[in-house]
């Protein structure tokens, strides 16, 4: 069923093709422009074409037991060093010098 799916669809394809050229006119391809447009199928493909790119994609999903669990988080949480965790932030003395920040608070 799904091998006459496809010959059906590029039957149609060409159909579609040679009515697009009825003089019979050969055009070459503009590539630039084609890749330039936001309405080309080469820019932004279309998924009721018949191309899905992202079919299968849930297969590269990361499954990890310290992402899908709470304990597995606060293990995760438990290897990290302390710096990450509790980052320590040394607040400028603003009373020091004729910087910018000393001139904006005066």
């Amino acid at each position: 069923f799904e091998k006459m799916r496809t010959e059906h669809i590029k039957s149609l394809r060409k159909l579609s093709a040679e009515r697009k050229n009825v003089e019979g006119k050969l055009s070459r391809r503009n590539v630039v422009a084609d890749y330039s447009s936001f309405a080309s199928q080469v820019y932004a493909p279309e998924t009721r074409v018949g191309v899905f790119l992202d079919r299968g994609s849930e297969l590269y999903n990361v499954k990890n037991r310290y992402l899908n669990t709470y304990e597995g988080l606060l293990e995760l949480e438990a290897s990290l060093p302390d710096y990450v965790t509790q980052p320590r932030i040394k607040i400028p003395n603003l009373r020091s010098g004729k910087g910018g920040a000393q001139k904006r608070f005066d």
